[in-house]
């Protein structure tokens, strides 16, 4: 239990990248093991150290013999391990098929592992950005930095913008699921819509997919009431109906 309250521990994890992960597949099982154990630990900085750094030299000698080579095949059972490079590609189809289950959680954790060994591989950035966002439920443990920090890793500018205002239209929908005020949902669609349409000044030849998001995003702005309301007063005639192409300037000059 000291081990597990330890507070170098606990901020060791907090400044990790892949915190969440690390904590769920190798710490938390550690943890619930040494528990089974019923084993006391008077030192737990130099335990720390040990599930830290993974040293196999440390023996400490309030442990039996036993009890440390249990320990180690514990750790060493637990530690993840890398893919080779030759097996990137079906690691990637295997994201694909994950999402396409529902299962974003299973598709996340392979484009870890994909970048682990292949750090600069785009599809799996593209792909952790996306499977980050599949879990998005509009509450605050939703992680839109984690996101954005793998959507901003990529090469390509009209990426990079794309995926931006993808981002920030996802986390609206969530947070429209979610139930929240529409007053918090325009601001997060009007800011989609801004970098949809940087995008769009990039856009390979052919590829419209930021146009059809700008749609996309009209169209569930005029779900909003007090959307409707505002564009009725400033562009509509009483006798008009909601537009599908709002005038992308008086967007951007009313976000």
């Amino acid at each position: 239990q000291e081990l597990m309250l330890n507070h170098g521990l606990y901020y060791y994890l907090c400044s990790l990248r892949n915190r969440r992960e690390i904590a769920r597949l190798v710490v938390r099982p550690i943890f619930q093991e040494l528990l089974e154990f019923s084993c006391e630990f008077l030192y737990p900085s130099l335990i720390r150290r040990h599930v830290l750094e993974g040293s196999g030299g440390w023996v400490a000698g309030e442990f039996s013999d036993e009890m440390v080579r249990r320990y180690e095949t514990l750790f060493w059972r637990l530690k993840l391990k890398m893919i080779s490079k030759d097996g990137v590609e079906e690691a990637l189809s295997k994201v694909t098929l994950y999402r396409y289950l529902n299962e974003p959680e299973e598709a996340e954790s392979i484009c870890h592992d994909i970048l682990a060994t292949d750090p600069e591989n785009q599809m799996a950035l593209r792909m952790l950005g996306l499977t980050i966002t599949d879990q998005f439920c509009g509450q605050s443990s939703d992680r839109y930095a984690d996101a954005g920090t793998a959507f901003q890793r990529l090469n390509d500018p009209y990426e990079r913008l794309y995926y931006a205002g993808l981002l920030c239209e996802r986390r609206a929908k969530a947070q429209m699921r979610a139930g929240r005020p529409p007053q918090m949902l325009v601001s997060l669609f009007k800011e989609a819509m801004q970098y949809f349409e940087e995008a769009e000044t990039l856009h390979p030849t052919g590829n419209d997919d930021a146009v059809l998001r700008w749609n996309r995003c009209i169209r569930l702005l005029e779900k909003l009431p007090q959307f409707e309301s505002e564009e009725h007063h400033t562009t509509l005639e009483d006798a008009d109906t909601a537009p599908v192409g709002i005038s992308r300037g008086t967007v951007r000059k009313a976000g």
